[in-house]
């Protein structure tokens, strides 16, 4: 028992060391992502800049920026509406899923000693969700 306590710690450690390598190298590839924007924008800003003038730089970058910011806003509300619709569907058909599987119990009971297990557990497990709420 000890040694399968053991491997399991030392599991859960690997696997704890997995998600913090995962962090911090999702962390430097969002920071050289955002770095490349910065010079991708800086690069386009000194393109029109020659091309136009300053004031039409500043304008575009400007613009291109709020366009962005709107986009990323109008994804989040879609988002955000999905969720919701989500949530309500699963809300609505919970009380169903828990009434069909409490009208299967007393079959699964007299079925057999292993149905009955399976049922009293099924049981348990959607009770725990219903009241999960």
């Amino acid at each position: 028992m000890a040694d399968l306590f053991a491997a399991y710690v030392a599991r859960m450690e690997a696997s704890g060391e997995r998600v913090v390598v995962t962090i911090i190298a999702y962390a430097v590839i969002t920071l050289l992502l955002l770095v490349a924007l910065g010079a991708s924008i800086y690069a386009a800003a000194t393109a029109v800049a020659l091309a136009y003038g300053p004031v039409a730089a500043a304008l575009s970058v400007a613009v291109f920026a709020l366009v962005a910011a709107l986009a990323v806003l109008g994804w989040l509300g879609y988002r955000r509406r999905s969720l919701r619709r989500r949530r309500l569907l699963r809300k609505a058909t919970q009380p169903a899923l828990t009434a069909a599987a409490m009208q299967a119990l007393p079959v699964a009971l007299r079925a057999s000693p292993l149905g009955t297990l399976a049922a009293v557990a099924a049981a348990a497990y959607v009770l725990a969700k219903a009241s999960q709420k």
